[in-house]
């Protein structure tokens, strides 16, 4: 996986003592409900547009152009969400490349690169002063931009809370009591 979260806890939390409690039940079922339940939380953080802590995400350019919702545009990384069985335990995450930096934010680098302008030349040979689609256009002119740097915000998607750990804790204690 791309980027996954992998849950630690020492003895006093609360779900590490009610996993001790089911030392000699089905662990690999018991996982795989708390693993759907990691994904369904991480699903919610994506329709409420909010990080782990509960904070707003902050829009992006695209999302407000489009008055959509921001990481939601094809819905790639929405559906990619996931989880692993593992013999101790379960985790929960992504294959997307990208879900890191979205996750955690921070400087995205873009390489210098030649580009092509398309413009519209009229019959006299003077060239338009506007941007027309490649189709339409019957001249070309190459130009080299610059590297640039764009700064990703955080929006935090990956991770339990107290909430969520909550969640989890009804998730074990509904497995003890159907016994599975």
């Amino acid at each position: 996986m791309a980027v996954s979260i992998k849950i630690k806890m020492d003895n006093e939390s609360p779900v590490i003592q009610a996993l001790n409690q089911i030392a000699n039940l089905n662990r690999n079922a018991l996982f795989a409900q708390i693993g759907a339940e990691i994904v369904e939380i991480t699903r919610k953080r994506f329709m409420n547009q909010r990080d782990i802590d509960g904070v707003p995400w902050k829009r992006s350019q695209r999302a407000i152009k489009q008055n959509g919702q921001t990481l939601r545009d094809k819905g790639r990384l929405l559906n990619s969400f996931t989880y692993n069985v593992l013999p101790n335990g379960v985790e929960a995450g992504t294959n997307v490349v990208y879900a890191a930096i979205h996750n955690s934010g921070g400087p995205v680098s873009h390489g210098a690169r030649l580009r092509h302008l398309h413009f519209k030349q009229n019959k006299d040979g003077t060239v338009g002063n506007k941007f027309v689609r490649k189709s339409r256009s019957n001249f070309v002119q190459e130009v080299m931009t610059k590297a640039y740097v764009v700064n990703m915000p955080k929006r935090s998607f990956l991770g339990i809370n107290k909430d969520d750990e909550e969640s989890i804790i009804d998730v074990i204690s509904g497995f003890l009591m159907n016994g599975r």
